[in-house]
């Protein structure tokens, strides 16, 4: 399936992206420093449609539901909170 790149859709991707800064944001000053800056990464969840930081000292994530646009946080069970 082919779509078109048009306003809508880049509006749609610069929203995604401005969301999943935040989730970046959270690894930079809430996980420690690697030097690789690999605290700010995060990984695409299949089936979920889901980004998802790296967890905190206690467990918990900050996700970004990709379709919905919902930032959620999650515990260990990947649950929201």
């Amino acid at each position: 399936m082919t779509m078109a790149f048009n306003n809508e859709l880049n509006d749609a991707v610069q929203q995604q992206y401005h969301a999943a800064q935040f989730i970046a944001l959270v690894g930079r000053h809430l996980i420690p420093q690697q030097t690789d800056d690999s605290n700010t990464n995060m990984e695409y969840i299949f089936g979920k449609d889901m980004l998802r930081g790296n967890a905190l000292a206690n467990g918990m994530r900050v996700a970004l539901q990709l379709y919905e646009m919902k930032i959620s946080i999650l515990d260990k069970k990947m649950l929201k909170l």
